[in-house]
């Protein structure tokens, strides 16, 4: 009896030393070949607050933000892009509102971004004691700068709220969005499972996720078959582009799909008015804390007269899903965009950007949008040339008995 129990113990044994070795073996092949797909399995299983509204790029508190550019750049114990050299006791507070590319993306350090050198420009040639608040973030559009704003005021002192941005939510509606709303990863399996749920539907889990997570052996194989269907779909893409022009591609919208919107006959009259409106809140709230409000539409590559060799040879269709299409075909769907924009009655100073390089050859980006520290000093020029004279204005008036 002793002997037998020894021959089951011994045949355990040896098995689970087997199931243990193809499972570290799996493990260390994930590490190898599938380690961003795996990132990425796991990154979608997280599950965001069910109500709480699109807040898009997390931005880390007392972190150095950074990327594959030179970018590195610093943040608050808020999230907010550090603006350096802070006065104690600031006559103005001026709050820039953007996405990333106000955020910093693109210069090398914080002091060279746009609301930094605006902030040095005010001080220097405008003789202005203000300091700038930078609560732009990475992948923010109009909506959730609205949100944001509306937080940080109530909290916050701030004479002068400025929002250079609008290039967010034109590549939203570009790429074929649906909603002005930008979600992180919103067709996650675990979030699509949430909004089942919320909506009363009776939802059967799928266990496959679940023995993903319990087994490295069960999750390598999932990431095989996984590379396996995305390989085939771009070698699929890659026949239909060989049979598809550019111009037929951008009717289509670049999300592929093909449907009843087409770019050419001029922006959805739906988005362009929530678009709008977003911005109508911001200026309304401002009113609100007798705060001034002005909008800023920010330049993009599209928008530039001359465009340098090296900024035409970018890989510029990563803006419209990966689809290859030419330059002068996405310039003439965002001005369509841009005109319809422009020429839509606003409740709040507006300024277009687009003329900010005037005939520069030079290089300003880093990308279809983002600047270099060149770039970012001569917007932020225009800025404080625009900017300065208001607040040298309000000091003027304060001043007179």
């Amino acid at each position: 009896m002793k002997i037998r129990s020894l021959r089951w113990l011994a045949v355990v044994l040896v098995n689970v030393g087997i199931l243990a070795s193809i499972e570290l073996l799996s493990a260390w092949v994930i590490h190898k070949h599938f380690r961003k797909a795996n990132a990425s399995f796991w990154r979608e299983r997280q599950v965001e607050q069910p109500f709480a509204l699109p807040a898009g790029w997390e931005m880390k508190a007392n972190a150095t933000i950074g990327d594959d550019r030179p970018t590195r750049i610093r943040t608050d114990a808020e999230g907010h892009a550090i603006v350096p050299d802070a006065l104690p006791h600031p006559r103005f507070t001026v709050a820039v509102l953007g996405g990333s590319s106000m955020f910093g993306v693109g210069v090398t350090e914080n002091a060279a971004n746009v609301p930094s050198q605006l902030q040095t420009l005010l001080r220097e040639e405008y003789a202005l004691k203000v300091n700038v608040i930078n609560l732009a973030a990475r992948g923010y559009v109009s909506l959730q700068e609205l949100l944001v704003l509306n937080q940080y005021i109530a909290e916050h002192q701030v004479d002068m709220v400025v929002s250079v941005s609008g290039h967010n939510d034109l590549m939203r509606y570009l790429s074929g969005s649906h909603h002005p709303a930008y979600v992180r990863h919103p067709n996650s399996p675990a979030v699509v499972l949430v909004r089942e749920v919320e909506a009363g539907n009776l939802v059967i889990a799928n266990l496959i996720p679940a023995l993903r997570r319990v087994s490295q052996t069960a999750n390598l194989t999932a990431l095989a078959v996984e590379r396996r269907q995305q390989r085939a779909k771009k070698l699929e893409k890659r026949e239909r582009e060989k049979q598809t022009t550019p111009e037929t591609a951008l009717e289509k919208g670049a999300s592929g799909s093909g449907g009843s919107r087409r770019l050419g006959r001029g922006p959805n009259p739906t988005f362009l008015s929530t678009h709008l409106a977003h911005y109508a809140m911001m200026s309304a709230v401002c009113d609100v804390h007798h705060t001034y409000f002005k909008l800023f539409f920010q330049p993009n590559i599209f928008t530039k007269t001359n465009v340098s060799p090296e900024e035409k040879n970018r890989r510029l269709e990563k803006d419209f899903a990966g689809l290859a299409i030419k330059f002068d075909a996405c310039a003439s769907a965002q001005k369509a965009y841009r005109t319809a924009f422009n020429e839509a009655p606003k409740p709040f100073p507006y300024a277009d950007m687009a003329a900010v390089f005037g005939e520069t050859n030079t290089q300003v980006y880093v990308d279809s949008c983002h600047f270099n520290e060149r770039g970012a000093n001569l917007l932020a020029r225009a800025l404080a040339a625009d900017l300065g004279p208001i607040l040298q204005a309000r000091l003027t008036e304060e001043s007179q008995p």
